[in-house]
């Protein structure tokens, strides 16, 4: 159901860039998603200002003190996020974290349930996972980003045709689930009805996750690259039916050549598109905020990219970003989405 009052507190109608009605009707074609937040909700898709997503989280539960230093910068900053990730893996004492960015951030904030609900040792807990679910909602969580397309299919193909068959974190517990269990459904799909459920209730939104984006440019299109974005839209389209708003993930690593092909793939889906990168080349290690930065200007101006997710330096050194590396991503990111912004709203130069 379009909420008239989050609708109207967008900066697209606060600041004039776009008719209400003209937003509303994007709203209604689900070609725009609107994200509530704290204070300020945020419109994601066509038409719209493109936006910028950050990730942070807690590893180890001894590092919160560093986790809430960086949440601090992030959200006190002048180029803050316009939406915010948790990807916490740990259980912290007091408060968990996704709360504690809810008290500190005013945007969207968008969590992964099943990392919280996963141990080595027993995969992804199903009734955790529902509990964990409800606990988020009710907390004030926006949206939350879900893995349900691995199959043991497209597990065996991507074995098969890849070096290294997936880089998603959330897709790999989810496969490991699956392993652990000896199950040819993965628990995401079996348990979507229920989490799709809640997310209408609450009146939060679902990012569908690529668990097969490619991880080079030679993986970029190849059959599990393109059979995960088609079944993508099988799950795009039962949230859609609960009333649920989506937006899809996708990309990786693609080479400039390549993109128009992916982009043209995804353009029927009408539903806004954040990328991881793109990243147009395999050569920027230590440098990935650059390389971010760059694919996500090219594919916006294509028409294909709606929200840029920050990337750090640290992307593909194995490292853990720290405080300065996640600020210096966010401000390429923010840069990039500057650059397209002013292309396609001039007025805001002079806001």
């Amino acid at each position: 159901m379009l909420n008239l009052k989050q609708l109207s507190a967008t900066r697209e109608i606060q600041d004039g860039l776009v008719p209400e009605e003209r937003l509303a009707s994007l709203v209604k074609q689900r070609k725009v998603i609107i994200f509530k937040g704290s204070k300020k909700p945020i419109a994601i898709g066509e038409g719209c200002l493109v936006k910028v997503n950050t990730n942070i989280g807690i590893s180890v539960a001894r590092e919160k003190a560093g986790g809430l230093a960086t949440l601090d910068a992030l959200s006190s900053a002048v180029y803050a996020p316009d939406t915010m990730m948790d990807h916490t893996i740990v259980k912290i004492p007091g408060k968990q974290f996704y709360e504690l960015i809810l008290e500190r951030f005013e945007g969207p904030v968008g969590t992964l349930p099943h990392y919280l609900a996963y141990s080595k040792s027993k995969g992804i807990d199903p009734v955790k996972l529902i509990d964990m679910a409800q606990a988020q909602a009710e907390a004030g969580v926006s949206f939350m980003t879900l893995h349900p397309t691995p199959t043991r299919e497209l597990i065996k193909i991507a074995k098969k045709e890849r070096a290294m068959p997936t880089t998603s974190r959330g897709g790999a517990l989810v496969i490991n689930d699956m392993f652990l269990k000896g199950t040819s459904e993965n628990v995401i799909s079996k348990l979507y009805p229920e989490l799709l459920a809640i997310l209408s209730k609450y009146g939060m939104g679902i990012s569908i996750g690529s668990v097969f984006r490619p991880a080079n440019l030679g993986e970029a299109l190849d059959t599990a690259h393109i059979r995960e974005t088609e079944r993508q839209l099988e799950f795009i389209r039962e949230a859609q039916k609960m009333g649920v708003p989506v937006q899809m993930e996708g990309i990786g690593h693609i080479s400039l050549a390549n993109l128009p092909r992916y982009l043209a793939l995804v353009k029927n889906y009408g539903v806004p598109l954040m990328p991881l990168g793109p990243m147009l080349t395999d050569a920027g290690i230590s440098e990935d905020h650059i390389t971010n930065a760059i694919g996500a200007v090219c594919a916006a101006s294509l028409g294909g990219v709606h929200i840029i997710n920050s990337v750090t330096r640290d992307e593909h050194t194995g490292g853990v970003p720290t405080k300065d590396s996640i600020l210096e991503g966010l401000r390429a990111a923010r840069l990039a989405a500057h650059i397209l912004n002013l292309n396609k709203f001039p007025k805001i130069a002079a806001l």
